[in-house]
Formats: C-alpha cells, structure tokens, sequence
C-alpha cells in the first residue's frame, strides 16, 4: 500500500488551490456537498460523484487534485491494489475541508475558520472554539485542540488563576 502524505497543514495552500484551478475548485466542491463525518472517498467515487453534479473531471485531474491535497497536509493517498480502490483520507470532515476552501481568506494568521472548527496550519491541529459567559456582557472565546486532555486543562486553569490583577 502506497501512502503519500504532508505534515503540515496548508489553508492558505488549499484557498489557493481552490481559486486558481477549476477541477481542484470541482472536487473540493464536491467534498463540501458531501455527507458532513465523512472523511474518505474513493477516487471512482469521487469521479463518479463529480460527472452526476455536471461537473466532470478527468481521473489524471482527480489524482493531481488530490496528491495537491496530500502535499497541503490535507491528508492522505492510497494507491488501490488487488482490487481495493484508489483513495484519499482525511483526518478531517472531507466537508468541512471543501467548505474552508469555499471561504474568503481571513486576516487571522496561521488559524482560519472553516465549519466550526479552525485548523492551526503550524501544527495540522484542529481547533473548537468554546465560547464562555464571563459575565452578562462579556464573553470569552478559547480557541482549543480537538483532542484537548484533562492534564492540559489542569495546565490552562493553573495559567488562568495567574491572571487577575486584584485579590478581591
């Protein structure tokens, strides 16, 4: 099984993608109508899905597409032997990778939106933002990995006990 892959998490990579290239916008389109918890498709899958919605993309496109993809730390390519098909996964929502692309560039640097969730492209980790109601009129928002633990909580609340000016 041949796997092609990225460490680093590219969104400005895939905007780019997404703007300047008419099949990569098509499937990345097509990723973002896709079933929202999917995070694979099948290259015949993906080609077959593409020619229904009008938009039909050569296979040699399709797997340029997606090696592009690879190469932004968008995931994943497994070249398909013994029967077993080509395919490209993802750590993420193949939807909400397509509909990240899909939206206009942000100034955050580093950290961009995309469906709820924001992907730190230093570190291909994905981001829930967790809202909080300090007070009536003021909320707070903490930016936090997916995979958020207990030991690191324990570390956050440790930091935030530091940070009021006054004892009262």
């Amino acid at each position: 099984m041949k796997r092609e892959q990225s460490h680093q998490l590219d969104v400005v990579g895939l905007k780019t993608l997404y703007e300047n290239d008419v099949s990569s916008k098509r499937i990345l389109e097509c990723f973002a109508r896709g079933p929202s918890g999917s995070d694979r498709i099948s290259l015949d899958s993906l080609e077959k899905e593409l020619r229904s919605m009008g938009s039909p993309v050569r296979r040699s496109n399709i797997v340029r597409v997606i090696k592009q993809l690879v190469g932004l730390g968008m995931g994943v390519f497994i070249v398909g032997r013994r029967g077993s098909p080509s395919r490209f996964l993802s750590e993420e929502n193949l939807a909400s990778i397509g509909q990240l692309a899909a939206e206009p560039s942000k100034e955050n640097d580093g950290v961009q939106a995309g469906s709820g969730k924001n992907f730190n492209s230093k570190s291909k980790t994905a981001i829930l933002r967790h809202p909080f109601h300090l007070r009536p009129d003021f909320e707070v928002g903490l930016d936090l990995p997916r995979d958020f633990n207990a030991r690191e909580a324990s570390r956050l609340a440790e930091f935030i006990k530091t940070l009021p000016f006054d004892q009262n």
